[in-house]
């Protein structure tokens, strides 16, 4: 009964982390293609998705020019001149090389929750039942533990810009403005409600909107536990398929069902 549990205990927990991995896989890969300016032009179609691009996307391969009207600013096709603003600001660096780590961590934990599934499907085991946990759970248990890590990290950093864009001088310093006194009249125009979105939404993705985080707090601990029942149960198993092999086992059994006859 306790080892069926430890089964299905990890076995449900690995796919979880399988699908958590691939989601946030597919995820990263669209924040990096954003760098590469791909929706540039979509970013621009409603206010509060064109500070996705500002805020996180506007990277030096993108075209400098600002269209400020997206925010129904007055004069806005002379702001693209008059705001002075670097072609790339140190979130957007900061939000790709968060972005490549993201992949990096969720590609490592699709593939230790596969080995996961595996060895529950499967009856792994090998050498020594310290060895078999060391290469099937281990790296699960250290990747996810990063992954958590790493969103809480990210997360602080978020949320921090959820804090700056509710201001002006906020906004103006995720935006690098460097003539604030003379930008201020035009970044104050700007509904707050468009300012805040892009760095709520990038909070809530990144930390996984909290909840996912706390369930994986939870799923390190029973993978602990029930990853070496596992072990020890595919040991058993992998020893009784063994015993049946043995040719003095079964010529044993033969005597014995002979003598009983």
């Amino acid at each position: 009964m306790k080892l069926n549990l430890s089964r299905s205990t990890v076995l449900i927990c690995s796919v979880y982390t399988f699908v958590i991995g691939v989601i946030m896989l597919v995820l990263s890969i669209l924040s990096l293609v954003a760098y590469e300016c791909v929706f540039q032009e979509g970013f621009a179609s409603t206010p509060d998705s064109y500070f996705f691009h500002l805020f996180y996307y506007r990277s030096h391969h993108c075209n400098s020019f600002i269209d400020w009207s997206v925010f129904g600013l007055e004069n806005a096709e002379l702001l693209n001149d008059f705001i002075i603003m670097p072609e790339q600001n140190a979130i957007v660096s900061r939000t790709y090389k968060l972005t490549i780590i993201q992949i990096i961590i969720n590609s490592l934990l699709i593939v230790v929750s596969l080995i996961a599934v595996a060895a529950v499907i499967f009856n792994i085991f090998f050498l020594t039942k310290r060895i078999a946990y060391i290469v099937l759970f281990v790296p699960y248990l250290l990747v996810l533990h990063v992954s958590v890590v790493f969103d809480f990290i990210a997360g602080t950093l978020y949320a921090d810009d959820r804090l700056r864009s509710y201001s002006v001088d906020g906004t103006m310093t995720m935006l690098e403005i460097e003539n604030r006194n003379e930008a201020r009249p035009f970044i104050e125009q700007i509904d707050q409600t468009f300012r805040i979105i892009a760095p709520n939404t990038m909070f809530f993705i990144f930390t996984k909107a909290m909840i996912i985080n706390i369930i994986n707090v939870f799923v390190l601990f029973f993978m602990v536990f029930a990853g070496w029942e596992v072990i020890d149960g595919n040991k058993l198993k992998v020893n009784k398929k063994d015993d049946s092999k043995n040719p003095e086992n079964i010529t044993a059994a033969t005597q014995l069902t002979q003598q009983r006859d």
